[in-house]
């Protein structure tokens, strides 16, 4: 779903414009968060999969009746999927103190230029 996901952003998507008078690094800031977001989001998901497959997790995840976890701690791919948890946490903390930023004290609209519109524009 993810890799549909960039797929849609970087052909499909419309992106909303940066709002008048930002200057050029907080564009650029939101844009690396964006980038950045999706770049955690799939090293999660290989890491997570990557400790299924190492420590044999998916017969106790998908059926076998009374099967326990495995302590996930012992295989390697558990750093990584650790880190991006509160990568991933820190980034939403960020992105959304930043929308409120725009939409309260900077009053430019963040929210609604963000949001889905008709195609009348409104």
């Amino acid at each position: 779903m993810t890799v549909l996901r960039i797929v849609w952003w970087w052909r499909l998507d419309r992106k909303p414009i940066p709002a008048k008078g930002s200057p050029l690094w907080q564009e650029r800031v939101a844009a690396g968060v964006h980038i950045t977001f999706y770049i955690v989001i799939l090293g999660m998901a290989a890491s997570g999969i990557g400790m299924m497959i190492l420590s044999g997790a998916a017969s106790a995840v998908f059926g076998t009746p009374g099967a326990m976890l495995p302590n996930f701690a012992n295989y390697p791919p558990r750093a990584p999927h650790g880190l991006g948890a509160f990568l991933l946490v820190g980034l939403l903390v960020f992105h959304a103190g930043a929308a409120l930023y725009h939409q309260i004290i900077r009053r430019d609209g963040g929210l609604r230029r963000m949001w889905y519109v008709g195609s009348s524009g409104s």
